[in-house]
């Protein structure tokens, strides 16, 4: 640019800024001077985000703080800590000109409470040398040992509801929850030779009843009130839990939404009449293929012959499709025919596939195109793959479907690490756990020797996440080898868990600990009490992550999985959360305001009704032109509704790596 004629004029003024004060307490009202608070400010630029800490200060005598002459229309975060005291983050604060924002009294919670008592052994012997801690329950890990008379004393807690736990080898891991400034808790430690205790019966059943129930109730309400908006999600729940109404209520819409109620009704007859079932699903037009694979691919592990049935009308309607999604759609085919036992068949569907790759439009999604041909042709042909893969522009992408083209290579493993070693290892180890969940059931030795090649050193990456769900995959075959893949999952989480900081994104290692007892669960764990508590020892705290609302969010997640398992014990640990529940969505870790909801829907139904209203109100309150705001009722009520077989995938749509290997979302 030319120079400017005059010089640059800027005018500042206090109307147009922004300001953001506060006052800093403890439990008792009283103010904390002397207390650190950070500015952190976060931009949206396109689709990256970006952020900084801005400012500092320290709290006055009386414990006020203030940042002025901010810039309007940022997004502003306030943290705040002090020495003995847990830390406290906001949620995002947007700038407006001329406003001040008054966060009013911030309240600290005091970590200087403590509990003590006395760990014995099952005969009521006390136990000297037993490692007694706590993890979740204030500002850092704390723990102590037993002396000579057994007795041990907590200190650095928060006031309120804690957990003690008690680790000794040779002893089955232990633990009890209490209150703190209780001077008598008491753990019992069985030996690992005695007998496990039964478990209270589970009353996840007649919870799920009530909540199909309540379900119901709903569908039929929304029905009656005319919604528009809600109409669809009413037709497809009811569609689930009574078919014959839902499909009452779509003649009185002249047949709207038929396809909901066609799949509904295949659904119940799969089993006993798949031809119907073939021509209810093929009638749904453009959704036919789809629905179709899904029903083989859901078949696949129960039903193999039935599921072919439905692959080979899947390819039917495939064919049926334009491009690309044609040859994409017969990519799918041929790999699950493949899976299915017919090799040939797959073999001939996926070199029809490579054919057609030079027909396929340039352009953008050239890439996408072409290296989803390439991993489903990598079942076969290795070579011909990585040729395709080279016409890949983007670098990134190549080395993404690089990757997932070595999870295909379950006939040549040194071929597969050959083609690791060449990709970033994020993408690598991805892909190796994908190899090794493929190998799980027919070559677990293999398996773990693939399992154990994956690194630690990309992101929210964790090595040990593969041996739960290859437990998964091996427990109809070997539930003993299962069960001890889930020890040695456990066993590195609990060592990694002391370790160190690490960041608590989608609700970090924890959440997948947490995972690890649902994945226990359905292979039928033997001592499932003792694994839960060694997952709730895994309970975050700010000195491994900085963010307070990650630090709740990674709890949420664990409540989130554990209501799975045991709905009594997740629901306490919400109610614990409640008071810090603001704090939700908070910590842009890719947790949400729908985890805050879905959790307390799978653990108490009236409850988790009224807060789906609260939060249906309050993201009305927020939303911004043309924006549909969040509806919580409704969605609980889709979620009610579902088969337990497709829970488990509702809740962790949006939550990286919780999700089965075979579903990749990367």
């Amino acid at each position: 640019p030319g120079e400017m004629p005059e010089p640059l004029r800027l005018v500042l003024s206090e109307k147009n800024a922004f300001t953001i004060r506060g006052q800093v307490v403890d439990g008792n009202g009283q103010p904390l001077g002397g207390a650190e608070v950070r500015l952190n400010a976060s931009w949206w630029i396109g689709n990256s985000g970006y952020g900084m800490s801005l400012d500092q200060r320290t709290t006055d005598a009386q414990g006020q703080f203030a940042f002025t002459g901010l810039w309007a229309g940022d997004r502003y975060q306030i943290g705040i800590e002090k020495e003995a005291f847990g830390k406290y983050e906001t949620a995002d604060l947007r700038g407006e000109a001329g406003r001040q924002h008054d966060l009013g009294a911030v309240v600290l919670r005091s970590a200087q409470a403590a509990v003590a008592g006395l760990v014995t052994d099952s005969a009521g012997t006390p136990l000297a040398g037993v490692r007694v801690f706590n993890s979740g329950d204030g500002p850092a890990r704390t723990s102590a040992q037993t002396d000579a008379a057994g007795r041990f004393r907590l200190e650095g807690l928060f006031q309120g509801p804690a957990w003690v736990f008690a680790d000794k080898p040779e002893y089955r891991f232990t633990a009890v929850r209490t209150q703190t400034g209780a001077t008598d808790v008491s753990l019992r430690m069985l030996r690992a030779t005695e007998p496990v205790p039964a478990r209270p019966a589970s009353r996840i059943e007649a919870l799920r009843a009530e909540q199909r129930k309540v379900a119901q109730e709903l569908a039929e309400k929304f029905w009656a009130e005319g919604s528009a908006d809600r109409q669809g999600q009413c037709l497809a729940a009811m569609a689930r839990l009574d078919l014959e109404q839902a499909q009452k209520w779509s003649a009185e819409i002249d047949g709207k939404y038929g396809g909901t109620i066609r799949e509904a009704a295949a659904r119940r007859i799969v089993a006993d009449d798949p031809e119907e079932a073939i021509t209810l699903l093929s009638a749904d037009g453009s959704r036919a293929h789809y629905l179709l694979l899904k029903t083989a691919q859901r078949l696949a592990a129960s039903d193999p012959g039935k599921a072919m049935r439905f692959a080979e009308e899947a390819v039917v309607t495939a064919r049926a499709l334009n491009q690309p999604a044609r040859t994409l759609a017969l990519a799918n085919c041929g790999l699950l025919v493949t899976r299915l036992g017919n090799p040939e068949a797959g073999r001939k569907l996926l070199e029809e596939v490579a054919d057609m790759a030079p027909q396929l439009p340039t352009g953008e999604r050239q890439d996408y195109y072409l290296g989803r041909i390439a991993v489903a042709l990598g079942a076969y042909d290795v070579a011909r793959a990585l040729q395709l893969l080279d016409a890949i522009k983007d670098p990134r992408e190549r080395q993404r479907f690089q990757a997932k083209l070595g999870a295909w290579c379950l006939n040549d493993l040194d071929k597969a690490e050959a083609i690791f070693k060449n990709v970033e290892p994020w993408y690598a180890n991805r892909a190796r756990h994908l190899l090794a969940y493929r190998l799980a059931a027919e070559r677990p030795d293999d398996a773990l020797r693939v399992a154990e090649r994956i690194g630690s050193g990309a992101g929210n990456d964790y090595p040990n996440r593969v041996y739960g769900w290859l437990a998964v995959a091996l427990a109809p075959r070997d539930r003993q080898r299962a069960w001890a893949l889930i020890d040695r999952a456990m066993a590195a989480y609990t060592a990694s868990s002391v370790a160190a900081r690490s960041h608590l994104g989608y609700g970090g290692q924890p959440a997948q600990a947490a995972l690890l007892a649902l994945q226990a669960h359905w292979v039928e764990y033997p001592d499932l009490e003792r694994l839960v508590w060694q997952v709730l020892a895994q309970r975050p705290t700010t000195a491994q992550d900085d963010s307070p609302a990650r630090v709740v969010e990674s709890q949420v997640i664990m409540a989130l999985f554990l209501a799975l398992v045991d709905p009594d014990l997740a629901r306490q640990m919400l109610e614990d959360l409640q008071s810090r529940s603001d704090l939700v969505g908070a910590g842009h870790g890719g947790v949400g305001r729908v985890h805050w909801v879905n959790a307390w829907a799978l653990v108490d139904t009236q409850r988790a009704l009224e807060i789906a209203e609260r939060e249906t109100a309050a993201a009305r309150q927020v939303r911004t032109e043309g924006d549909r705001p969040d509806d919580y009722v409704a969605s609980m009520m889709s979620l009610w509704s579902l088969p337990p077989e497709e829970l488990f995938e509702q809740i962790t749509l949006n939550l990286f790596d919780c999700n089965p290997p075979e579903d990749e979302r990367w």
